[in-house]
């Protein structure tokens, strides 16, 4: 009885006092351009040490880095990561004491040549949403991705109202540099290479005709991962002479752009521009391949050539394999034809192709259109609430020859 006892006062104190848990240590050995480094993690406090070798090197004595109330240090893991030749970082993980996620700190020894010491690359907490209303929460992250040698390291952001049409996305993003240890802005991570993996893979067509301006448009672009000058609607407004562009460095792969459709519609292809007709400031780059996404499909699409040495304006088309409705429609971008300044991708314009397109499709088709029977007569329904100003004037003119039932959907 007294030695069950005496376990069970040992066992409350280990709780109470994570100060008396066992430590967890990590020692990362030396490199031809980097020190030694020593972590222990004991109770509320971490400490860390940077040691010519990794021989006899511990912690003791280092620098001491405090963990905060809200992490809970009997669970902490430390773990090295090569991140580069000749560069490894070692990264603590401490889980929350409530709810999800952990708080996180990077450390990196001093490079060789230099006396040694260590170095927070990276503190705080990850996986853990901030925010009380639904759908507006956001959630920093760090992923782990393949590197040629080790891994790399990227940090974001994920927001619930920000996926590429309910895919998570990593947006705001920047990867470790492992020559400095520092952090530099890097392109968005929008879908897994498993998601990828699945997608059906489409060839785009160039067409000998413009995009049909004067046609509804089915697609209105409302969030952007990146958009030059801020300006996200630009790739959805009818116009040539506007465009979306990333933001981002390099070729922008990852960065997107999501548009709300309807539901009613089926959507037999889609029709884009690449190059638009005024001449913007800074110029833009082509894409390569890109990736459409609907809720439930996912399309990689290949360019037939570099678009931005066509005539502005030139027109593609896409043909899916069969007509697809969704709410929503994502472009992410891929691949681009890089330019020597780097300038960034863009798209002058996008459209979804629907049934009514060949039966002429403009405005005052439409507004007749409401005359017949469904589908059709809930597709012209459905694009015309969704066009505005010019929509309202057709529906207008169109309504003394409609039929009662074409009237009730006016």
């Amino acid at each position: 009885m007294g030695a069950h006892l005496i376990a069970t006062l040992l066992a409350a104190l280990l709780l109470a006092w994570p100060s008396l848990a066992v430590a967890e240590t990590l020692v990362l050995a030396e490199s031809s351009g980097q020190h030694a480094l020593a972590v222990e993690v004991g109770g509320p406090t971490l400490t860390a040490r940077g040691c010519p070798t990794a021989r006899g090197c511990t912690a003791a004595g280092g620098d001491r880095f405090e963990i905060p109330v809200g992490a809970n240090p009997r669970g902490a893991t430390a773990t090295g990561i090569v991140v580069g030749p000749g560069t490894t970082v070692a990264l603590v993980t401490v889980p929350a004491r409530k709810g999800p996620g952990s708080w996180i700190l990077l450390l990196a020894a001093s490079r060789a040549g230099e006396p040694p010491s260590v170095s927070p690359v990276l503190k705080g907490f990850i996986n853990r949403p901030k925010g009380a209303l639904a759908g507006e929460r956001k959630t920093s992250v760090l992923l782990r991705e393949p590197a040629a040698i080790g891994e790399r390291l990227v940090i974001g952001k994920q927001y619930e109202n920000a996926t590429v049409c309910g895919r998570p996305a990593t947006i705001a993003t920047k990867v470790l540099d492992p020559s400095t240890l520092s952090w530099k802005r890097s392109h968005a991570r929008a879908l897994s290479p498993q998601a990828q993996s699945k997608a059906r893979r489409l060839f785009a067509k160039r067409l000998d005709r413009t995009l049909k301006l004067d046609h509804p448009q089915l697609l209105h672009g409302v969030l952007a991962s990146s958009a030059l000058g801020k300006q996200r609607g630009g790739m959805t407004d009818r116009k040539l002479a506007t465009r979306w562009a990333e933001d981002r460095p390099a070729e922008g792969r990852g960065e997107f752009i999501v548009m709300t459709s309807s539901h009613e519609v089926p959507i037999l292809g889609f029709e884009l521009a690449i190059r638009p007709t005024a001449d913007l400031e800074p110029e833009g780059a082509a894409p390569r391949t890109l990736t459409i996404a609907t809720r439930r499909e996912l399309y990689n699409v290949t360019m037939p050539g570099d678009a931005w040495l066509e005539k502005p304006g030139t027109a593609y088309s896409v043909t899916l394999p069969r007509p697809v409705t969704s709410d929503c429609v994502a472009l992410v971008l891929g691949d681009g034809y890089l330019r020597p300044d780097g300038q960034a991708v863009s798209i002058a314009e996008l459209r979804a192709r629907t049934e009514l397109d060949d039966l002429g499709g403009d405005f005052s088709t439409l507004a007749k259109a409401l005359d017949g029977a469904d589908p059709p007569g809930k597709v012209a329904q459905a694009l015309l609430l969704r066009s505005g100003t010019q929509a309202v004037r057709a529906t207008i003119a169109a309504y003394p020859q409609l039929t009662e039932a074409g009237q009730r959907r006016a």
